[in-house]
């Protein structure tokens, strides 16, 4: 699928977590949330899309920081079509971590999605900017401009 997670046990930033089982705001232990957002990710996989949403909310309500949360619920509402919704997770994605390029990547993706084929250009320019070497953005940056012809 679009931007699957990464191998590992993620953390709210993405990033693989040690073993000492960190406690996040005092709400609870990193490894029940990793565990939720594990169970998300198989729902997700098995197209199980409202299941999914609901337990990468969970993990948001939990720790609002969890970046990799956002960038699911993002990429489920790009599988359903719901656009608008794909841009404002992936937007508070980016709140979070302003230099993502994997969700900066996903933003672009749901801009040419919605026709907003001047900001996905713009987001892909940037990515590439950064790293000339990002083939998924430099295919779907020829791709917005076969759009546009």
């Amino acid at each position: 699928g679009h931007l699957s997670g990464r191998s590992g046990v993620p953390d709210h930033r993405g990033t693989r977590v040690g073993q000492e089982g960190q406690e996040h705001q005092g709400v609870r232990p990193e490894g029940d949330l990793d565990r939720q957002y594990a169970s998300g990710l198989e729902f997700k996989k098995n197209s199980r899309f409202i299941d999914a949403k609901d337990a990468f909310v969970a993990v948001i309500e939990a720790c609002p920081d969890y970046l990799r949360a956002y960038l699911q619920l993002g990429n489920i509402a790009l599988q359903l079509r719901e656009y608008d919704d794909a841009v404002k997770h992936y937007d508070k994605a980016l709140e979070l971590e302003p230099g993502n390029a994997e969700v900066q990547e996903a933003l672009a993706y749901a801009f040419t999605a919605t026709g907003k084929l001047d900001e996905a250009e713009d987001k892909y320019l940037e990515l590439l900017e950064a790293d000339p070497t990002r083939v998924g953005a430099l295919q779907n940056l020829a791709f917005n401009y076969e759009k546009q012809a």
